[in-house]
């Protein structure tokens, strides 16, 4: 997408002072859509090739075709969706060259789109700001997308009825991931996870001098303060679930030229892609369970060496046993 050097409107905005930041945003979201568009008739393409989504599995094939293409290129909030959530629909796909290549593409789209976006932030502009979406919508008109099919002309209408703040970024930036070899076997797991960082007794006392000065902070200023200077703390923060795909490749791939690991760990959000040749069946996998039947257990790994009761609530502090 390239800008008419001629156009005096271009001319001013070349010299405000964050135009250059903000056109590569444009530019970077132009180039993500349009390889997200182009992978629709590949997956057309591949109709006859194994795919399973979680949920979906009863469509028939080119309706389950459809609903993967809608599930990869859905990079803006629902209406109803919470500003925090992020769509998951675990899945494994068998898919052609042209289509995999294709997928290499948008991810590339997507980290270039991500690099631009985090250099916007850096000048630490809100991509709610208003006058950032003002500039946003003069842009959009000033760039004339070629379209490939209404869907892109649509989401310009959107971008410039909404600006940036309509995007779910992670969504945006998460790629899809894709498998050197078909696998042996897929599972997906949930893992609950809690983020631990190591605090001195300073530390926490400046962390809680920032919360305030009423009677319960306070109490628990001295509380800390009563601690050896040496002791170490924990902030416990607890995470969103995370779904996991556990991969296990096949012992032999040397008439592949491609090695791969035993066993790998991945993200399992979405829809995971590996090479297909033919009509194969899919591989062996163990779909994931509802996220409200997870093992409680599991957490107690990485936090058992941490007392279970709260040390200062108002930081999320515990002591170590």
């Amino acid at each position: 997408m390239n800008l008419d050097k001629s156009s005096t409107d271009i001319e001013n905005l070349q010299n405000h002072p964050n135009s250059y930041h903000i056109i590569a945003v444009i530019e970077a979201y132009a180039a993500l859509k349009h390889n997200l568009n182009k992978l629709y008739d590949l997956l057309i393409k591949d109709i006859n090739l194994p795919a399973w989504i979680f949920k979906y599995n009863n469509l028939e094939k080119k309706k389950l075709k459809q609903k993967l293409f809608d599930i990869i290129t859905q990079i803006e909030y629902h209406d109803t969706q919470d500003p925090k959530e992020t769509v998951i629909f675990p899945g494994i796909i068998g898919a052609s060259l042209s289509t995999i290549n294709q997928i290499d593409q948008i991810n590339y789209s997507k980290s270039k789109f991500k690099e631009a976006i985090q250099n916007l932030k850096k000048l630490k502009i809100k991509n709610s700001d208003p006058v950032l979406t003002k500039e946003f919508n003069k842009i959009l008109d000033i760039h004339k997308l070629d379209y490939a099919n209404k869907r892109e002309e649509n989401t310009q209408i959107t971008l410039k009825r909404n600006g940036l703040a309509r995007l779910n970024l992670k969504q945006c930036y998460r790629t899809i991931k894709i498998l050197p070899v078909k696998p042996k076997s897929i599972s997906w797991t949930w893992a609950n996870t809690k983020a631990i960082t190591k605090i001195t007794k300073d530390e926490a006392i400046a962390k809680l001098q920032q919360k305030g000065n009423d009677y319960g902070i306070q109490q628990q200023i001295q509380k800390v303060g009563s601690l050896n200077n040496t002791e170490q703390l924990a902030i416990v923060q607890n995470l969103a679930p995370n779904l996991r795909a556990n991969i296990v490749y096949p012992t032999n791939n040397l008439k592949n030229k491609i090695e791969t690991p035993d066993r790998q760990m991945i993200k399992g959000h979405m829809p995971i892609f590996y090479p297909e040749n033919n009509n194969n069946e899919l591989p062996y996998f163990k779909p994931p369970k509802e996220k409200n039947t997870l093992n409680k257990r599991a957490n107690k790994r990485s936090d058992s060496k941490l007392d279970p009761e709260v040390f200062l609530p108002a930081i999320r502090v515990h002591r170590y046993l």
